[in-house]
């Protein structure tokens, strides 16, 4: 299961890359703090899932 979590982590990153390429961070108002935003949420799904797959307490 963690191929499928490091897969979908790839994706996401590619999207986000995508997103600030295609729009640019100038052209959206508060640009940045929606990038920060979405930035923070993949980071938290993925620390999420990885805690899923493997649990810190060894259980």
């Amino acid at each position: 299961m963690s191929d499928s979590v490091w897969a979908s982590a790839i994706i996401l990153t590619a999207f986000l890359a995508l997103i600030v390429r295609g729009y640019g961070l100038r052209r959206v108002p508060m640009g940045k703090s929606v990038l920060m935003a979405a930035i923070w949420v993949a980071i938290i799904l993925l620390l999420a899932a990885i805690f899923t797959q493997f649990p810190p307490r060894g259980g």
